[in-house]
């Protein structure tokens, strides 16, 4: 819509005619500059980012004439095209676009795939969509209004158009927007056209000198946002804005400018003309190294006054989405549990944007492009975290060890324009104890000779599917049965993982000719909840095989009895061997290997004893009564044991009683008495009580003066 009003009441109808014949746009989302020199040359001035819409004003524009001097004005102006042009009295205050009609963007002939357009405001027209359809496939809308390309586009025609849809889910309302493109040397060509038109007509003139206009207008001299688009491809010098300041009207006003960007590193990167306060930048911005500019313009009279206060300027370069995203590694390792759940967190990648903050350009997504080996899929990827997780619960170690995923980064919401990076990502997969051990023979059969010991006779084997040399793989084995006895050890062998069956105690062949054994296996580590087999067990015979032995002194200590006082060539039983074959002790010889007191003989053929000494029960060889002797036994084949044969003599009374004690003190002055102790080294059953009596007792001196009192005496 248009809003027109009138300075003084006059005839409008040729303005209103010249006005009728102008088209009048919003140039709403426009991403363009419109050509301004042959204007300037015939005294017109752009004015307002508008006309070049990174300045800030979107969809419509302020601008005025310029007469032969600086700082004369026209008296009013109209909307062309964007442009509000002088035209008598008449001037356009305010100009918008309604968002729910048409929508012009300026665009050139040939467009890119992914190329920004412009943008819609569509909370203008529709605050509750939550739903935004473009009817040309060529073309895609994003939440905040951006228009994009999807394809390449050539415009043969000069316009072309398009209709999004806004739609609430919910309400079912619905309402549309007509986008209209138009080429930007068109747009220009018919503002050029128009304008020449009424200058000839003589609708729009110049302005003499002795005209004295008089028009109520805002101050002009105040900041107006500005901006510039990054990497901008020009025509440069590129226009700006004009800054203007009201005392123009009575100085000949020169403007200038100073800060970063002019005086001032990046240098002379903006200038403004001195006459017209025209703000051009002369070459692309990086954002990335420059985000903004705070400049400071001068307006300064011909002799140096300066009736304004500097004005600060603030230049914001438009973020262009020119930098990839890219990932904080190359190459990321993670590792996750085989047959862990679904949705078990494997890991977590980051990537970064240099692009603006908080905007489409840095808004990443994330997402897995190939998994090798490819089926099935078993991961999946949080699109905004970067957290990648198990889709399946099916990871099998033993099947596949290492998954490699390659993964992107996509900026502009993932959006099939925005820009990507890939990396590589490898997935180990980390063994757990889902595997049993099991026997690889469900029976064994080995032999060993009696009476063999420390000796290996078996080696048992199994198969484990989980990681060599590690817990889950090594192997335990217990004998369950059959092994009461003690006789046989399995431990593990450290490199083969097999079992190693031995005798540690001798078997008997008399005793026990087949031994049958069950053992198990289990791992070091226990089994995993997952894991519901049962545990190998598996059955060994041992066979012992019967071996000649040699005689066997059994029991290994034998006990005789005899009196201490028998005669000197008395005969007693001796020591027996058996031959274990026979039971009997028929070939068997006997030898005396020790004898400490010499006191005895032993025949070689049936091993009894003849004493060839007295035997003395008292002698210090004697331990606890028992006088021992060590006996060889042998068979035809020199084969021998040793036992022995330990003597037990019976006391006999052969020992008086004795005071061990020579002489005895009495101290008269101290003691009246003395204690005198007998003993006798014969048993007790030879010994106390004892008699004590004093010698010389008849004579009556001794009785008189001592006297002898029995004190341990039990009755």
């Amino acid at each position: 819509r248009a809003l027109v009003s009138c300075d003084t009441k006059r005839d409008l109808s040729s303005s209103q005619a010249a006005f009728a014949g102008l088209k009048l746009a919003a140039a709403h989302g426009a991403e363009t500059r419109l050509g301004t020199e042959s204007l300037y040359s015939q005294g017109f001035c752009w004015a307002g980012p508008a006309v070049n819409p990174q300045g800030g004003y979107r969809g419509g524009v302020r601008a005025e004439g310029q007469g032969d001097e600086p700082g004369e004005q026209t008296a009013g102006g109209f909307l062309v095209e964007g442009v509000q042009l002088a035209a008598g009295n008449i001037r356009i205050l305010t100009f918008a676009c309604d968002a729910c009609k048409t929508v012009i963007l300026h665009v050139p002939s040939k467009l890119d795939a992914g190329k920004f357009i412009g943008r819609v405001n569509l909370k203008e027209c529709f605050k509750s969509a939550n739903l935004i359809h473009s009817s040309d496939p060529d073309f895609q809308i994003l939440e905040d209004g951006s228009v994009y390309t999807t394809n390449a586009i050539l415009l043969s025609s000069a316009k072309r158009s398009f209709t999004l849809l806004l739609s609430n889910t919910e309400t079912q309302e619905e309402k549309k927007i007509l986008v209209l493109l138009e080429q930007q040397t068109k747009v220009y060509q018919s503002i050029k056209m128009k304008y020449d038109e009424l200058f000839s007509s003589g609708v729009l003139r110049k302005r003499r000198s002795q005209e004295k206009v008089l028009i109520r207008a805002k101050r002009r001299w105040a900041p107006i946002p500005c901006s510039v688009p990054e990497n901008s491809l020009g025509p440069f010098p590129l226009f700006l804005q004009q800054i203007q300041s009201d005392t123009a009207q009575n100085y000949t006003i020169y403007y200038s400018i100073s800060g970063p960007g002019v005086d001032k590193e990046p240098l002379n990167l903006f200038y403004v003309e001195r006459d017209t306060g025209n703000l051009f930048c002369t070459r692309p911005v990086d954002r990335e190294k420059y985000p903004s500019f705070e400049l400071v313009a001068f307006a300064t009279t011909q002799d140096g006054y300066t009736p304004e206060y500097p004005l600060t300027l603030l230049i914001r370069i438009e973020d262009e989405n020119d930098n990839f995203p890219i990932f904080t590694e190359t190459s990321y390792v993670f590792s996750v549990s085989e047959n862990c759940r679904v949705g078990t967190t494997v890991g977590q990648v980051c990537a970064t944007d240099k692009d603006e903050a908080d905007t489409l350009h840095t808004r990443l997504r994330y997402s897995i492009i190939e998994q090798f080996p490819a089926s099935p899929t078993l991961f999946s990827m949080h699109p905004t975290t970067g957290v990648i997780s198990t889709s399946s619960s099916r990871l099998d170690r033993e099947l596949i060890d290492k998954y490699q995923l390659k993964i992107k980064v996509q900026d502009m919401d993932g959006q099939y324009f925005g820009l990507q990076t890939t990396a590589a990502c490898i997935i180990n997969i980390e063994d757990v104890n889902d595997n049993l051990p099991t026997f690889t023979r469900s029976s064994y059969v080995t032999s060993v000779e009696e009476n063999r010991i420390d000796v290996e006779i078996l080696r048992v084997a199994v198969e484990d599917k989980d990681l060599i040399n590690t817990s889950n793989w090594r192997a335990n084995y217990t004998i369950l049965k059959g092994n009461e006895n003690g006789n046989f050890k399995i431990v593990t062998d450290p490199k083969t993982n097999e079992g190693v069956l031995s005798v540690v105690k001798p078997l008997n062949y008399e005793e026990k000719q087949e031994v049958t054994l069950q053992i198990s296996v289990v791992n070091e580590a226990p089994y995993s909840s997952s894991s519901r087999s049962t545990v190998s067990v598996v059955a060994v015979t041992v066979n012992v095989q019967n071996q000649d032995e040699g005689p066997e002194c059994i029991p290994a200590v034998q006990i005789v009895r005899i009196k201490e006082n028998v005669p000197v060539r008395t005969k007693v039983s001796g020591y027996k061997a058996r031959d274990p074959e026979t039971s009997s002790s028929s070939g068997i010889s006997y030898k005396k290997l020790s004898d400490p007191e010499g006191w005895v003989t032993v025949d070689e053929n049936s091993g009894s004893i003849t004493t060839s000494r007295s035997l003395d029960r008292e002698a210090k060889t004697i331990r606890n009564g028992i006088y021992n002797i060590t006996i060889l036994a042998s068979d035809k084949d020199r084969r021998t044991c040793t036992g022995t044969l330990g003597i037990k003599l019976e006391d006999v009374n052969d020992n008086g009683p004795f005071i061990p004690q020579r002489t005895v003190i009495i101290c008269k002055t101290v003691m009246s008495s003395a204690e005198i102790v007998a003993v006798d080294p014969d048993e007790p059953t030879h010994g106390p009580p004892f008699e004590f009596s004093l010698d010389g007792a008849s004579e009556s001196e001794v009785l008189r003066m001592w006297r002898l009192t029995r004190i341990n005496v039990e009755e």
